[in-house]
């Protein structure tokens, strides 16, 4: 599914970023293949794969490939800008170079500032211990938890996350993509959303999601970020 999903996302960048809004809610209940304990979810609106979590390793650095691709999407110019663009293009090669970057990246950079914070928003809520039962705001995952039978002794209801380290360091490449795309309104936009989802939780299960925000942000600045040195 992931190795499909970022096929259409490498060679039809622009008609992704017109439904961004599906792919983002798509890969928001796509995470929860990663969680553990199992949970039953609503078979209307949610994929059947859920019920083998977790996935193993290679589904996850395929997941996180598809975050990186989103990331870098891109809208081609409307036929009326391709038109002027290649005018430009005779006249001023390095001008032609300059407009054509700045058309795509600036319409896709507000687009995925508006989008992608809500699915890295679902991974700090889910590894905080601060999902809710019910359905979450803005098309969240409905999390009902299911008690796993081991060595027939029913196990007590526990919040999903994604315990194995191996999966969460799989990962967080595509987080540290996601961070370094939305900028600073994407930012705002991501605690927000933290905000809105953990208003119903304890104040315990909302320091947890900022504190996973705040170690993928760490590392995002340690590893990741561009600072200007080779």
């Amino acid at each position: 599914m992931c190795h499909t999903l970022g096929g259409v996302v490498r060679h039809h960048g622009g008609v992704v970023l017109d439904g961004i809004a599906l792919v983002t809610g798509l890969l928001r209940t796509l995470l929860h293949a990663f969680v553990t304990p199992p949970t039953r979810v609503d078979a209307a609106s949610t994929p059947w794969i859920i019920a083998l979590a977790p996935l193993p390793l290679n589904c996850a650095a395929a997941y996180a490939r598809v975050l990186e691709d989103l990331c870098h999407a891109r809208r081609l110019p409307s036929t009326a800008t391709a038109r002027k663009l290649k005018q430009l293009h005779l006249q001023d090669t390095t001008g032609y170079v300059r407009a054509t970057r700045g058309t795509d990246a600036a319409d896709a950079a507000a687009v995925l500032a508006a989008h992608m914070p809500h699915v890295l928003a679902e991974y700090c809520i889910v590894q905080g211990s601060a999902a809710t039962p019910g359905a979450t705001p803005n098309g969240g995952l409905t999390r009902r938890m299911v008690a796993v039978s081991r060595a027939d002794v029913l196990c007590a209801q526990k919040s999903g996350r994604i315990a194995t380290p191996a999966l969460r360091e799989a990962l967080q490449p595509g987080w540290h993509a996601v961070l370094d795309t939305i900028g600073s309104d994407g930012r705002t936009t991501l605690l927000a959303q933290l905000a809105l989802q953990s208003r119903s939780s304890t104040n315990k299960s909302q320091s947890g999601a900022h504190e996973v925000l705040k170690s993928l942000y760490q590392s995002y600045i340690g590893f990741y970020q561009y600072s200007g040195n080779v």
